[in-house]
């Protein structure tokens, strides 16, 4: 038995990408950051969906690369470097 409608589900995570754009804007604006948000992700389609969302005003980066299977993906050093150094990260 299904709670939530697929289309519910879809408004719902919109949403939530959408509030954590918002708030790593306001955030880098606060900073003296600029007007572009810098944002990791964690696997391609979010980062596709986010970079789609911010459009111009963020640079995403996707911590696992397009293709590979996110359960078996190690990360390395700079991973955990870029973590860090970043504003906003979205992830599911």
């Amino acid at each position: 038995m299904r709670i939530w409608s697929p289309m519910l589900q879809r408004l719902l995570f919109s949403g939530v990408i959408g509030v954590i754009l918002c708030c790593a804007y306001s955030f880098a604006v606060a900073s003296g950051q600029g007007n572009v948000v810098k944002i990791v992700t964690t696997v391609s389609p979010i980062t596709n969906m986010v970079q789609n969302v911010g459009g111009k005003n963020v640079v995403v980066k996707g911590i696992v690369p397009e293709g590979m299977d996110s359960h078996t993906f190690e990360p390395i050093p700079s991973d955990v470097k870029t973590l860090q150094e970043e504003i906003g990260r979205a992830h599911v």
